[in-house]
């Protein structure tokens, strides 16, 4: 049997739009405090098997994106299914 202690992993996310929301400057940072750790437990019939993983996940991202053109296309929707059923007929 397997016994897996709490696993602990805090990411935070900001995103901000800008210049009509072409502009898009993004951070991240993930396990700011070094909380990633997996402990597990395995017992067999006559040992027993403790792991410790300490995985050091930590990252800070930045990420800066703008959106080139396409802010006048129009989306239509052609509904081709019912056209042909009445063909048909």
């Amino acid at each position: 049997m397997i016994h897996y202690e709490a696993i602990s992993l805090i990411s935070l996310d900001v995103r901000y739009m800008l210049l009509n929301n072409r502009l898009t400057l993004s951070a991240s940072i993930t396990d700011p405090f070094g909380w990633n750790i997996t402990k597990s437990r395995v017992h067999y019939c006559s040992c027993q098997l403790l792991t410790r993983n300490d995985i050091h996940s930590h990252a800070v991202t930045l990420r800066i994106a703008w959106a080139f053109g396409g802010n006048k296309v129009n989306n239509v929707y052609r509904d081709s299914k019912e056209r042909e059923s009445s063909r048909a007929n």
